[in-house]
């Protein structure tokens, strides 16, 4: 995130992990532009011959062009899973710095812990994402 661009804030869905954007008109073009490009950078990436999850894609695809519409936990779940691997040598790919670069032009905090079980890489844990999410809310309240 640029320093003099303001942060984007979210709010947690009731009953779910997804996320709605409560200040869609912070994304001016120059904003919404580097956030596609580093969408692209993040699906055009491949690291040990994997690629970012296509649904997951899609997701992004399509919350970009309805920016009042929630962004689904699968999408931005899977992509903290490349930065936050258990697997030293993953969290070094170029993949899992594209989607560091991309998380932290969408969230003001990332996690400490990956979100998800290793096992069910699109299903967040509710306890990993309260920790993530409580340091989230405090550092969109310290605009």
């Amino acid at each position: 995130m640029a320093k003099n661009q303001k942060k984007l804030k979210w709010e947690q869905l009731d009953g779910c992990f997804d996320l709605r954007l409560l200040n869609p008109e912070t994304i001016g073009t120059n904003v919404h532009k580097a956030i596609k490009e580093r969408l692209k950078i993040v699906k055009d990436t491949k690291s040990w011959g994997r690629h970012f999850s296509k649904e997951a894609s899609t997701e992004f695809d399509r919350w970009l062009k309805r920016l009042n519409t929630p962004l689904k936990a699968q999408a931005y779940a899977r992509l903290s899973n490349w930065f936050l691997c258990d697997m030293p040598f993953i969290r070094k790919t170029d993949l899992a710095v594209a989607s560091q670069n991309l998380w932290n032009a969408l969230f003001c905090s990332k996690p400490e812990q990956r979100l998800t079980s290793p096992k069910r890489d699109h299903k967040i844990l509710h306890e990993k994402f309260v920790l993530w999410w409580t340091k989230q809310q405090k550092c969109q309240d310290d605009c």
